[in-house]
């Protein structure tokens, strides 16, 4: 049955009367929508023809050249007992069903082995979200789709009626807010920088941010254990260092009851914390916490993501433009954490020095470079100046420097750095604004 509507559809095509009509119901075909050897020959010869001229049949028989198994006759004979093409587009629209068909049950019998071959709980807990990343990825209509243009005429002029300066969420910091736009869905973020330079505290920091303007956001931490993220939480909410957290006597009377004060639950950010998970589970994960309502997720950090070190340029960059999609995808802005090569401990981090940067380059809407210049360079004036190297596909490039206090995982603007992207016009015009509007 298959194979003739194949054949059917490939002699509709040779009867369309000009090679515009043939081009426009190629392009919603591909190889793997027929089965037979045959048709898939003709099918390719088809694609080849068209980009230079009409379809005919003399041209598919000479482009397949001496393949004993299909004549000139043959060809011809797909337009047998065809009186029009009038439903082709209906004919197309059964063969794409049955190839999607097709791919779900491949999709299902290979899930189904994996399952049943697992011995633990965790084994099928993990198989079956890569099942759903995988179902979620099979997309039956792929018909093009032209903008609204008045959909987003309509957003464009909302959004430039809003008192605040920026369109997305704000990370509470003015600098970072106006160059970046705010944090904006979707969009992939990725932050580089070296250990111990502030990304993960600077991940905290954010997330009580979003906190206070009431958006839900979701932290899957690949590297620290949930206690340690829990006592980061605490130290930036009541506002004590987190090194004193680690036992009572570090404390006052009056910051333990600081730290009693301090809620947040489940409701106000979702955290997870898990190690050894592959791109597949990730997915899965970012999947799931946009279903819950989350509209910024962390991961910290890429090359914790399991994934084959012997080829890890190539498969980082797969991690980073899969993760790109998942954005896309859920709606959702994601931020990743990415270490940089150890050349970054001796020199101003570049895009070079992120581990997969070519992946990293390619997938990622912006990128914030960490220099944490007491780190690096233990100059003891410079011990709270973090400069943030920012790239950017959509918008400018430049630096700002903030002022951190990471024993309380905060940060703030430090407008008096020298050289710093605020000398821009745009950004001084855009402070008193900010300050006036600030979440």
């Amino acid at each position: 049955m298959n194979d003739l509507l194949e054949r059917k559809i490939l002699g509709e095509i040779l009867l369309c009367d000009n090679k515009e009509k043939q081009f426009d119901y190629l392009l919603e075909l591909g190889d793997a929508d027929f089965t037979s050897n045959e048709t898939q020959k003709i099918f390719k010869a088809y694609c080849d023809i068209v980009q230079r001229q009409k379809i005919e049949p003399f041209d598919v028989y000479q482009k397949l050249g001496n393949d004993l198994n299909i004549s000139h006759e043959f060809i011809v004979s797909l337009t047998d007992n065809i009186v029009s093409v009038s439903e082709i587009k209906k004919h197309i629209s059964q063969l794409k069903f049955l190839s999607h068909k097709r791919q779900l049950q491949r999709i299902l019998n290979s899930s189904l082995g994996k399952i049943s071959s697992a011995t633990f709980q965790d084994e099928v807990e993990d198989h079956k979200n890569e099942l759903i990343t995988e179902l979620s990825g099979s997309v039956l209509d792929t018909k093009t789709r032209t903008l609204n243009f008045q959909e987003l005429r309509a957003k464009l002029f909302e959004n430039l009626e809003r008192k605040s300066n920026f369109e997305g969420y704000s990370f509470g910091l003015s600098d970072l807010d106006i160059l970046l736009n705010g944090i904006e869905s979707p969009r992939l973020y990725v932050i580089g920088g070296l250990k111990k330079s502030g990304k993960t505290r600077f991940v905290i920091h954010t997330l009580s941010q979003l906190f206070e303007q009431k958006i839900k956001a979701g932290f899957l931490s690949l590297e620290m254990p949930a206690m340690e993220i829990t006592k980061l939480l605490y130290s930036r909410f009541s506002h004590i260092e987190d090194t004193k957290l680690r036992s009572n006597n570090f404390l006052t009377d009056a910051e333990k009851q600081t730290l009693k004060n301090v809620h947040y639950d489940n409701d106000n950010f979702l955290i997870e914390c898990n190690s050894n998970l592959n791109i597949g589970q990730v997915i899965g994960r970012i999947r799931h916490l946009a279903r819950l309502g989350c509209k910024v997720i962390f991961i910290d950090y890429l090359q914790r993501i399991n994934h084959d070190h012997k080829n890890q340029v190539n498969e980082l960059e797969n991690i980073c433009l899969r993760i790109a999609d998942s954005s896309r995808m859920n709606e959702v802005a994601i931020v990743l954490l990415s270490q940089l090569s150890n050349l970054a401990e001796r020199e101003i981090p570049t895009i070079g020095h992120l581990k997969g940067s070519g992946g990293i380059g390619e997938s990622a809407d912006s990128i914030l470079l960490f220099d944490n210049i007491y780190r690096r360079t233990k100059e003891e004036s410079k011990r709270n100046v973090i400069d943030i190297y920012i790239e950017q596909r959509y918008g400018n490039s430049g630096r700002v420097s903030i002022f951190a206090d990471l024993g309380m995982c905060m940060f703030k603007d430090f407008h008096n750095a020298p050289n710093s992207i605020l000398t821009n016009q745009l950004v001084k015009k855009s402070k008193s604004i900010y300050q006036n509007t600030q979440i």
